[in-house]
């Protein structure tokens, strides 16, 4: 089976990155929130150029299969529902 990891990048003052986690949370769909302006996260924002937020990463068995800035919602669930489908099936 792969692992699928969600990386949601944001700000807390983002209301698009605020409305993107919730619609997330309400598709019980997991994910790690990133804030891009905590010091702590300096490096992995750097390392993946992230300069707009939303910005989401999906990696599936430690390859990033999916990096976008402007992400669509419902295109980022239709894509990690459509790795747990698959997922199930082997």
């Amino acid at each position: 089976m792969g692992l699928i990891n969600l990386l949601v990048f944001g700000k807390k003052n983002c209301y698009k990155c605020f409305y993107f986690m919730k619609t997330l949370d309400f598709s019980n769909i997991d994910y790690t929130y990133i804030d891009i302006d905590d010091v702590d996260n300096e490096k992995i924002c750097e390392d993946n150029d992230i300069d707009r937020v939303p910005h989401v990463q999906i990696i599936y068995n430690g390859d990033i299969c999916f990096n976008s800035n402007d992400a669509n919602i419902l295109d980022v669930i239709r894509r990690v529902l459509i790795l747990k489908n698959d997922n199930e099936i082997e």
